[in-house]
């Protein structure tokens, strides 16, 4: 039994060596980030948990010889929607700019921008100066010869920032629709993205509506035929997101749409106590593409949710946990997630990889700072993303960045 199990040690390393090697990771590189990185007792037991979820999921992706470009893919964070009130303000405009040089920088092919509803509706407010702030970022990502994927979401009504939930509050189903449907006209139209989600993640995105499966099915069905009709070629790419911790019922759902050109799988965390959610990643694009041969997949916002399977289930994302990811400790798994799901997307004839949280391409905070010691989840988000912004302004990139850029 003994020699049995040291079998299986040796073929998930020799498993991970064929990784490391096929991505184009130096080993001397993977083993040094490894011994750099001084986990703290705090926080050992989870990163060996994430470490062994990572390698377990690495001896399920089937070897392949393909050299099929994965385009390289980053959230524009400054460009979202978050928060609302400085949208249009000018500093907030020239944060966003110098973000994208810095992505480019990186070797970002893509990058996604979130347009969020209510912002674009004329009941809400005049949506044309959003309208012009949002065209003129996207003609910035032309210039860079990068790639646009926009979002469309809507706001939660629990957003304090604006009085989209008093909006809500007089909203109905067909209402909600219409005006969604409205907001993908204008942002094809003004934007002219490569790629448009017209939702998403089905699951949150319903503006304090109770919206079933087969309302989105059949908003989706009526926007893309009515789009493709109105637009012509002049249509982008439509699509759709959803979670990989979503239902069977929902990928079918959305497989199923004829006029939705791709779907978009959002990776976060890995398993909960009841479920492995990194195999989807295998076995949906069969099952998306048994129902329709010709859907595209892209994997979209993907990061390495820092959570035991324990503590993963239940409303994502919790600051608490999200604000782990500001320690450089993580610094190794982070490349090797975003190196796992190059490898999958290849694999599986995906054509993106987008990662979620590019603040560490930039910068990460030492969780052994005596100055940060007793810091709340919220300063330590506000402490990275100054980080983050001094690092940008120096060109500096992060292990992970570097990795980014090399994927």
């Amino acid at each position: 039994m003994g020699w049995g199990h040291a079998c299986v040690q040796l073929r998930n390393q020799l498993l991970r060596l064929i990784l490391l090697t096929a991505l184009a990771l130096p080993l001397g590189v993977a083993l040094a980030q490894a011994q750099s990185a001084v986990v703290p007792k705090k926080h050992e037991a989870l990163y060996r948990q994430l470490e062994r979820q990572l390698g377990r999921f690495v001896a399920q992706v089937p070897w392949t010889t393909s050299d099929r470009p994965v385009l390289r893919g980053a959230a524009w964070a400054a460009a979202g929607c978050d928060p609302v009130p400085t949208l249009l303000e000018e500093p907030r405009r020239e944060r966003a700019l110098r973000e994208l040089d810095a992505l480019a920088r990186a070797g970002a092919q893509l990058v996604t921008l979130e347009v969020c509803y209510p912002l674009l509706s004329s009941q809400f407010q005049d949506p044309r100066p959003t309208l012009e702030h949002y065209a003129n970022l996207a003609n910035a990502v032309r210039l860079r010869g990068m790639k646009l994927l926009v979002r469309s979401r809507a706001l939660p009504p629990t957003d304090g920032s604006i009085t989209a939930s008093r909006y809500y509050v007089r909203l109905g189903k067909e209402r909600f629709f219409r005006e969604r449907y409205d907001d993908a006209k204008s942002i094809a139209l003004a934007l002219q993205p490569d790629y448009l989600t017209l939702v998403a993640d089905p699951l949150r995105d319903t503006a304090a509506l109770k919206l079933t499966t087969r309302d989105w099915r059949g908003f989706l069905r009526r926007t893309t035929a009515d789009l493709k009709a109105a637009l012509g070629d002049f249509t982008p790419a439509l699509g759709a997101e959803l979670g990989l911790s979503a239902s069977a019922e929902l990928v079918d759902a959305l497989a199923a749409v004829p006029g939705l050109d791709y779907i978009e799988l959002r990776v976060d965390r890995l398993a909960t106590q009841k479920e492995q959610f990194l195999p989807r990643l295998l076995s949906w694009p069969e099952r998306i593409r048994s129902i329709d041969p010709g859907k595209r997949i892209l994997i979209g916002d993907a990061w390495l949710y820092k959570a035991g399977a324990q503590e993963a289930a239940g409303a994502m994302p919790k600051p608490g946990i999200t604000a782990r990811d500001v320690y450089s400790f993580w610094a190794p798994l982070d490349i090797d997630f975003l190196r796992v799901l190059v490898h999958a997307a290849r694999a599986g004839s995906m054509e993106a990889v987008v990662a979620s949280r590019p603040r560490y391409l930039f910068a990460y905070l030492d969780f052994f700072d005596p100055t940060i010691f007793r810091a709340t989840p919220l300063l330590l988000m506000e402490l990275a993303e100054r980080q983050a912004n001094a690092a940008i302004a120096g060109a500096r990139l992060t292990d992970t960045g570097r990795a980014f850029g090399a994927l």
